[in-house]
């Protein structure tokens, strides 16, 4: 995949915009933020989100390609959806 920019952050992850490099497919790429990555039990809860999520189909839930469980960066491949955030439909 090719990272294009940053489209969300939080305290446990952020997601990127990124492109794959063969099929050209837009999609969100989920990282673990790097002060998690030594916690087994962080890395555990990650990596179950997205099993979960995997195992989901519906239309209001975005759907998981991919998951990613490298020892430096696990990361989870998942559809990328345009539009406004929670945060700002809240506002």
């Amino acid at each position: 995949y090719k990272v294009l920019y940053v489209i969300g952050a939080g305290t446990f992850a952020r997601v990127y915009r990124a492109v794959h490099k063969d099929t050209q497919r837009v999609v969100a790429v989920k990282v673990l933020r790097r002060r998690h990555r030594d916690q087994v039990a962080q890395v555990e809860q990650f990596l179950r989100e997205g099993r979960m999520g995997l195992q989901l189909r519906h239309p209001n839930i975005v759907t998981i390609y991919e998951i990613v469980n490298d020892p430096r960066t696990p990361y989870l491949v998942m559809e990328f959806v345009e539009g406004e955030t929670l945060r700002e439909i809240l506002k």
